[in-house]
Parts: structure tokens; C-alpha cells; sequence
């Protein structure tokens, strides 16, 4: 059998919880997240990760506190860990995927 359905790009998925690492640190580096948005709006919208703008971000500290420029995040990387349709249904998941 096929799958019927078209795999949506990254950037248009939602409802994700996420898991993310630097391309030079790897898993010491690592970061599990959720998002209702898309994931292009989580990681560059206002207040994103990625978005330079933002005042808090575990992503972007980790960036501007290395001393290694090959310290960085590909949004290509990321990998989709689970999905469901309810902002609580996804933190219950993120909490629980985080303390594995």
C-alpha cells in the first residue's frame, strides 16, 4: 500500500513536539520543544528561536556563547518526535520525551 496523503514541508508542520541539536555539539546540545504554530513560525516568527530579535532563547544562547563559529542550528535537522492537535496534549508529551 501508499500513503494517500502528501508529506507537508517541514516548515508547514504543526502541532509538533520537536527535537533539535547543534551542528557541532550534538546531543550535548540538544533541545525538545513543542509548538502549535508551524515550525517556521516557532523558529523565526516574533519571539522565535532563531529570530534574532528574541530576548530569551536556549538556541541562540547557546549560539552566542560558544566561541566556536560552527556552533549552530539547521532547521533542515529538525526531527519530529510526535504530533497531536492540543497545546496541552503536546506539553504532557514534551514533558515526558524531555526526562528520557
Amino acid at each position: 500500500m501508499f500513503n494517500f496523503k502528501d508529506r507537508l514541508p517541514l516548515k508547514c508542520v504543526s502541532g509538533a513536539v520537536y527535537y533539535i541539536c547543534c551542528n557541532k555539539c550534538g546531543q550535548s546540545a540538544a533541545y525538545i520543544g513543542k509548538t502549535i504554530n508551524t515550525l517556521h513560525e516557532r523558529f523565526y516568527g516574533s519571539g522565535g528561536h532563531l529570530n534574532p530579535r528574541t530576548a530569551k532563547s536556549a538556541l541562540l544562547e547557546h549560539i552566542m556563547g560558544s566561541e566556536d563559529p560552527e556552533c549552530g542550528f539547521n532547521f533542515d535537522s529538525i526531527k519530529i518526535l510526535d504530533t497531536c492537535s492540543t497545546d496541552y496534549k503536546l506539553g504532557v508529551i514534551e514533558k515526558y520525551l524531555s526526562k528520557i
